[in-house]
C-alpha cells in the first residue's frame, strides 16, 4: 500500500465520494429534529444528461484542488484509501440509496487548529459539485438530495480557524436549531463542546455517515502502541481517553445513522469497550487497519459495556431527587414492586434524554418556545420508578407541562398507595388506569380526549402477547402522536432473569417488520438482571413529527 506518487487530498475527495453519492429522497422519521436539510433539494436542468462517474470523479477532485487546504496531516490511513475507498467504498455508495448527512466528530484535544475541519470542508466541496454537476446525478435528474455537514468539536480555541476555513470556499455556517433558506446549498453546522455535553442533543435527523476522528500526531503511531499516551508535549491523551469519547459519540450518534450508513473510525483505538459497543451488531466491513475501520451499518444492534455505564453514565439530579422522593413514599407505606428503572442506569438515562427532545421539539413544533405539554403513556405503572422520573420534568415556572398516564393491573402491593401519593402530589397531571391493559388500553382515547401520547414506554405484562396487544392498543386506538418515542422494557435476547425477553423482542420486532414502528436502536445488558431494552419511533405519516 505504499503509494507515494497519489496526492493525499486526492484519496480524501475519494473517501468523501462515499457521502456525496449516496442517493435517497425517501423520509424517515428515526433520530434527531435537524436543520431541514432533508427538505430542500436543488434541481437540475431539465434537459438529460447521463450519470459519468469518470466525470463526477474528476470535477470532485478539481473543486478541491482549487482550494488553498492546509492538508500536510490527516487522520485518515490513507494507505487505505486508494485501494478500499476509490474502487470498493465509492462505488457502494454511488449504487445505494441513503438518505441524511454527514458527521464528523473530532475528538482529538487540538495541538493545530489549521489541521480541524478538512475532511468536512471537502466533504462539503464533494456535496456541491454533485448538486450543481448534471453528469454526477445518478437519478436520472430528479432533484438531487441536500446533505448538511455536520462538525463537532472540543476545543473553543480552534473556532475561528474553523470558521475562516468554510468561509474562505464561500460555505454558510448556519445556526443548527435555526431554519435554512433555498440560499444555502450546503448548510454547514458547527458544534463546539466536550462530547457528552453537545451530542447527545445534536439536532441531526439521519445520517449517512458517521466519521469519529482523532487526527494523531506523528509520535501517536510510531512506537506501534496503538492507543499509548502520545509523546507530543502540546497533548496527552491515552487510550483509554479516546475510546472514552469515541463511546460518548458513539451512543449518542449511532442509532442516528441509517441502515446501510457508514460509520468511520479514524485514530480511534479499538479498545475492548468499542468492541463491546458492537459486539451484537451486524456491519459489513470495509477496512481496517491498527488506527482505522470503516463499515456499513446493517442492524440496530447495540451492547452497552458494563465498565463506560458504570464510569460514565450520570442521572440528572432532579431525577435523582424525584426518586429519594419516591423512596421516602415507599418508607412511609409499603416496599413491594418487582424491579424498576433505576437499576438500569443507561435506559434511565436515554429516557431523560427522550424527555428533553420531546420538549425541544414540541416548543419548536407549536412555535412557542415558553410554554409546552408533554404527555407521557406507559403501560406497567409498578413501584412509580419510570413514573417519577418522567414527572420530574414537570416544571410550570419554565412553561413545561407533563402529563403522565399510566395503565396498570394493580398488582403489586406498592402501587395503589404510591399512585395515592403522586396524585397528592401532581394534581391534574397524573392520571392511572387500573386494570389489565389489553382491555382497559382499548378506551385510551376516549380516555385521553384530544391529547397524544409523545413518549410511550410498553412495560406491562412481559410475554410477547402483552407487548403485542400493548403496542397495538396504542396504535388502534389513535392516541400515538406521529413520531411519538416509543420503548419496549426488557425486550431482548433471552435471560434467565427475564424468561420472555426473547419472545417479548419477537413481539416488538412484527412491528418492525409491518413497518408500524420504526427501530431506533436494540440495546442489550451484559451484566444486568434486566436484558435490555428498545427503543423506536411512531412513523411520522403526518406532519411535525416528534423525533429522538
Amino acid at each position: 500500500f505504499n503509494l507515494p506518487g497519489v496526492k493525499r487530498r486526492h484519496l480524501a475527495v475519494a473517501f468523501i465520494f462515499v457521502l456525496t453519492n449516496i442517493y435517497h429522497i425517501y423520509s424517515f422519521g428515526e433520530g434527531h429534529e435537524g436543520a431541514a436539510s432533508s427538505n430542500i433539494v436543488h434541481v437540475l436542468s431539465s434537459s438529460h444528461v447521463e450519470f459519468d462517474e469518470e466525470k463526477c470523479t474528476s470535477a470532485i477532485i478539481s473543486a478541491v484542488d482549487y482550494t488553498a487546504l492546509p492538508y500536510e496531516t490527516s487522520p485518515l490511513s490513507w494507505e487505505q484509501k486508494e485501494i478500499t475507498t476509490t474502487h470498493l467504498i465509492a462505488k457502494l455508495a454511488m449504487d445505494s440509496a441513503l438518505a441524511g448527512d454527514y458527521v464528523e466528530v473530532d475528538i482529538s484535544s487540538a495541538y493545530n487548529c489549521t489541521e480541524k475541519g478538512i475532511l468536512s470542508l471537502i466533504a462539503a466541496i464533494a456535496q456541491r459539485t454533485v448538486m450543481n454537476e448534471p453528469y454526477c446525478n445518478r437519478s436520472n435528474n430528479v432533484p438531487t438530495h441536500k446533505r448538511a455537514i455536520w462538525f463537532a468539536f472540543r476545543e473553543e480555541r480552534c473556532v475561528k480557524e474553523v470558521k475562516q476555513l468554510f468561509d474562505r470556499q464561500k460555505f454558510s455556517v448556519v445556526d443548527a436549531h435555526g431554519p435554512l433558506t433555498s440560499t444555502v446549498d450546503v448548510p454547514i453546522h458547527l458544534l463546539v463542546g466536550e462530547v457528552q455535553n453537545t451530542l447527545p442533543d445534536l439536532p441531526v435527523k439521519n445520517i449517512a455517515l458517521l466519521g469519529i476522528t482523532h487526527p494523531p500526531p506523528p509520535s501517536w503511531w510510531e512506537d506501534g502502541s496503538n492507543g499509548g499516551v502520545t509523546t507530543t508535549s502540546q497533548v496527552s491523551y491515552s487510550g483509554e481517553q479516546v475510546e472514552k469519547y469515541s463511546l460518548h459519540a458513539l451512543f449518542s450518534l449511532y442509532r442516528r445513522v441509517r441502515i446501510g450508513g457508514y460509520v468511520a473510525l479514524h485514530g480511534v483505538w479499538a479498545g475492548r469497550q468499542i468492541r463491546d459497543f458492537f459486539t451484537d451488531g451486524n456491519q459489513t466491513l470495509l477496512s481496517a487497519s491498527n488506527h482505522s475501520t470503516s463499515f456499513i451499518k446493517e442492524n440496530t444492534q447495540i451492547r452497552i459495556p458494563p465498565d463506560f455505564r458504570k464510569a460514565e453514565i450520570t442521572i440528572s439530579p432532579k431525577v435523582t431527587a424525584a426518586w429519594a422522593t419516591l423512596g421516602q413514599w415507599h418508607k412511609e407505606t409499603v416496599k413491594s414492586f418487582v424491579g424498576h428503572v433505576g437499576t438500569n442506569p443507561f435506559q434511565s438515562y436515554r429516557y431523560i434524554e427522550a424527555m428533553h427532545h420531546v420538549i425541544r421539539l414540541q416548543k419548536k413544533q407549536s412555535g412557542n418556545d415558553k410554554e409546552t405539554t408533554i404527555n407521557v403513556c406507559e403501560t406497567g405503572f409498578n413501584g412509580g420508578h419510570s413514573a417519577m422520573l418522567f414527572m420530574s420534568f414537570l416544571d410550570k415556572e419554565q412553561g413545561v407541562n407533563v402529563n403522565y398516564f399510566g395503565w396498570d393491573l394493580k398488582k403489586v402491593r406498592s402501587a395503589s398507595p404510591i399512585s395515592d401519593k403522586m396524585k397528592g402530589k401532581y394534581g391534574d397531571n397524573f392520571h392511572l388506569v387500573w386494570g389489565d391493559s389489553k382491555v382497559t388500553l382499548k378506551q385510551a382515547k376516549e380516555y385521553m380526549g384530544s391529547q397524544l401520547c409523545h413518549l410511550i414506554v410498553v412495560d406491562g405484562e412481559h410475554s410477547k402477547n402483552g407487548v403485542v396487544n400493548d403496542l397495538e392498543n396504542f396504535l388502534k386506538a389513535g392516541v400515538a402522536a406521529p413520531g411519538a418515542i416509543v420503548f419496549g422494557d426488557d425486550c431482548a435476547p433471552y435471560k434467565r432473569t427475564v424468561p420472555k425477553s426473547e419472545e417479548m423482542l419477537e413481539g416488538w420486532m412484527e412491528f418492525v417488520q409491518t413497518n408500524q414502528l420504526i427501530s431506533v436502536a436494540n440495546y442489550r445488558n451484559p451484566d444486568l438482571p434486566s436484558p435490555g431494552f428498545v427503543e423506536g419511533l411512531v412513523p411520522p405519516s403526518r406532519p411535525s413529527p416528534i423525533q429522538t
